[in-house]
């Protein structure tokens, strides 16, 4: 388990914080100091916490536990399914989708859309159908797809999430 240390993060830059106007006092723990208006991080603090996380996840999956990784901004989405690919978690790294954690019941619903859209395309009964209605039935299969890859066998709610 790699954790970096507070050279490396100073390297990156992740010390620094939001301006300082916007912040939760219950941060303040955490605050090295404040500078230009914008509060610098204790990494020191950072790195503990960091080794906190790591134990408990890998606590969480040395007990069998499932963890999904959720990371939906540009920069992350790649770095977010090679993480969970590597470990065989679950991933949402395109869209975050509305009740995935509080409706799993529609979420499983969609699954199974997009299971049975992909064993459409294997059927006779779709070289026979209009062009328009196959583009239809593609488009709403890639977006499905897209959204749903990394939680496709999501069968309960997952342990932990990152």
């Amino acid at each position: 388990m790699y954790i970096p240390t507070e050279k490396e993060l100073l390297e990156n830059a992740c010390h620094l914080g939001h301006p300082s106007q916007k912040w939760n006092p219950k941060m303040k723990p955490y605050i090295f100091e404040r500078k230009n208006q914008i509060y610098i991080i204790n990494l020191g603090e950072t790195v503990k916490q960091l080794h906190n996380a790591c134990e408990f996840l890998a606590n969480t999956a040395a007990k069998g536990g499932k963890v999904l990784f959720v990371g939906c901004k540009k920069q992350a989405q790649e770095a977010v399914k090679e993480a969970a690919v590597a470990c065989g978690q679950y991933y949402v790294n395109q869209r975050w989708l509305g009740g995935t954690m509080t409706n799993l019941k529609t979420i499983r619903q969609s699954i199974a859309r997009l299971n049975w859209i992909e064993n459409m395309e294997k059927s006779p009964e779709y070289s026979k159908m209009g062009k328009q209605e196959i583009s239809a039935i593609r488009r709403e299969g890639a977006k499905l797809l897209r959204n749903l890859e990394g939680i496709r066998t999501m069968d309960r709610h997952p342990d932990a999430l990152v």
